[in-house]
């Protein structure tokens, strides 16, 4: 008798398991998209912080259902989630502004974020899950008139929505969604990390992680050689829970640690809670104190200023001006056309060099006028451009690539006027090659 209860009793726990499977409300292909391509989705849904306000919009013309799925609020990142049904091929749906309810005619643009796109990654052509389109756009949590964060948002409006399919464009009147935001409840869980990473000789102090549900961060401390400074790095964070996360911005941290220069990397948020992560650190970017320079003989280009711009003549020049460690740098090339001179300077380094070494790493140059003597912080690869009557001129068009190359344009009027330009690169950026892992286990 006690084996048949036994038995009974095991078979009553396996149904009661079944059932409690099959009562569990089965994900969407729509939810999953939003899970999977969302950072911190997942954990956002199980802290509250996803309403779902299933607000239809029916779009005649075009026969097809606007539904406002889900929205994510916060105090990052508006995410809102729709769909649309059935999917009418060859149309798009614009999202133009969110909008705070009181504030829906005010001038100010304080209440107010245009949205972008931020779609899911297409699966074939388009995400479309059974006939039912799935989107994404998202938007920049709203602001008030002196440009602080709204703590507490009870509602938005959704303005300025149309639907184009080929020439034609339909209106969608402005939707009104709940969302309940209250940036109190994004509570952050904080780790102290206090490890130090040898870079080549820079210290990198890791001071402490916050785990929020809106975003990341690591507040840290970088202490250089002299007469260099911090300009970037490759950073990724990966979790026990396999989820990697890399920098979404790197800023100043006034209230850093120590003796050297405070920063806070950001990342987005996670969707579990970790209890050990990786820091994998790579190519660390750096602004010293070498500089380049170079003359140019204006009568060499003066011929070509009258031609049409894509008519120009390209001087190949590969001139050597600076040679530092493992870099040479390039004058390479001067193009000449109506518009002036553009010139390009190249930095080759050395190949098949053991890591970590450093060499110089192109970033584009800023005009001297943009630098000021006082300031506390070093401005990266600082242009002057003077001619021999000690006149400046500027550089404009400046850019970066391709490759490890840094470029900018000389107006025409200023090298006509001019027998000899001097062009001066100072602050050069450079590179410390090497990878870098550092296990941490997390502690409160």
């Amino acid at each position: 008798m006690k084996c048949k209860l036994k038995l009974l009793s095991f078979l009553m726990i396996i149904i009661t398991g079944l059932i409690a499977i099959g009562c569990q409300e089965k994900k969407t292909g729509g939810e999953e998209l939003m899970q999977k391509y969302t950072p911190g989705y997942k954990r956002a849904e199980k802290l509250g912080l996803v309403t779902e306000p299933q607000i239809k919009r029916e779009i005649k013309e075009a026969n097809t259902t606007l539904t406002i799925e889900k929205i994510w609020y916060s105090s990052r990142q508006v995410y809102v989630f729709y769909s649309l049904e059935p999917y009418v091929p060859n149309t798009y749906l614009n999202f133009g502004h969110l909008e705070h309810p009181e504030y829906e005619n005010a001038k100010t643009g304080n209440y107010r974020s245009d949205g972008y796109t931020a779609n899911f990654p297409e699966r074939s052509d388009v995400p479309v899950i059974d006939g039912k389109y799935y989107g994404r756009i998202t938007y920049n949590p709203l602001r008030d008139e002196k440009d602080q964060l709204l703590a507490k948002v009870k509602d938005v409006y959704l303005t300025n929505i149309s639907l184009r399919e080929k020439n034609k464009t339909y209106e969608v009147t402005p939707i009104k969604i709940p969302v309940k935001f209250d940036i109190s409840k994004e509570k952050a869980d904080l780790f102290k990390l206090n490890k130090e990473v040898d870079l080549l000789g820079r210290k990198l102090y890791l001071h402490e992680l916050e785990v929020g549900p809106a975003e990341n961060s690591i507040k840290c401390t970088f202490k250089g050689k002299e007469n260099e400074q911090f300009y970037s790095l490759d950073l990724r964070l990966i979790t026990d829970k396999g989820e990697e996360r890399r920098i979404s911005s790197i800023k100043s941290n006034k209230d850093y640690y120590g003796e050297g220069y405070g920063l806070v990397f950001t990342f987005p948020p996670f969707d579990e809670l970790p209890q050990e992560i990786e820091l994998n650190i790579s190519n660390v970017d750096m602004i010293g104190s070498e500089k380049v320079s170079f003359e140019l003989d204006t009568d060499l280009y003066k011929q070509y200023l009258t031609r049409e711009m894509g008519q120009g003549h390209e001087f190949n020049v590969k001139k050597l001006i600076g040679l530092k460690g493992n870099s040479q740098t390039y004058l390479e090339h001067v193009y000449a056309d109506k518009r002036g001179i553009d010139i390009e300077i190249e930095h080759k380094n050395k190949e098949n060099i053991e890591k970590p070494y450093e060499a110089l790493f192109a970033a584009s140059p800023l005009n001297d006028s943009c630098y000021r003597t006082d300031q506390k912080y070093k401005m990266a690869n600082v242009a002057t451009i003077i001619n021999e009557k000690g006149e400046q001129g500027a550089l404009g068009n400046r850019g970066k690539g391709p490759g490890n190359r840094m470029s900018g344009f000389i107006e025409a009027d200023y090298v006509k006027g001019s027998q000899k330009i001097k062009v001066i690169v100072e602050n050069l950026t450079f590179r410390i090659f090497g990878e870098w892992k550092i296990p941490i286990k997390l502690e409160k």
